[in-house]
């Protein structure tokens, strides 16, 4: 069963910095906000050839992509930084800003 964490705070205060003390190995990082990690040597940890590091606001990404992961036993950690990217990606997109009428306008933000 797994845990689910939200590390809340202003931004600098060292949400994003906290990754370096995950082990890389047994870490996924989902980059949302697509921003360089904010510590030293953070590339060689986290990066696309040790298939731990992606760069992607897209649910339509996102979430097969931890469906896969459910079949990647090594992975214990799963850090979104952050749902704002996501939910940004979400309200941009044509098919969330063109609900106008009624209920479909109201639905949108239920979303």
């Amino acid at each position: 069963m797994a845990n689910t964490i939200a590390i809340v705070g202003p931004s600098g205060s060292g949400k994003s910095t906290g990754v370096r003390t995950l082990d890389p190995k047994s870490t996924l990082y989902i980059n949302a906000d697509g921003k360089t990690l904010p510590f030293r040597g953070a590339n060689k940890l986290y990066n696309t050839g040790s298939k731990n590091y992606i760069e992607t606001s897209k649910l339509d990404v996102i979430n097969p992509l931890l469906e896969r992961t459910n079949k990647r036993p090594e992975i214990k950690d799963i850090v979104i930084d952050t749902a704002n990217g996501i939910m940004l990606d979400l309200e941009m997109s044509a098919n969330f800003r063109n609900r106008k009428a009624g209920g479909e306008a109201l639905n949108k933000w239920m979303n």
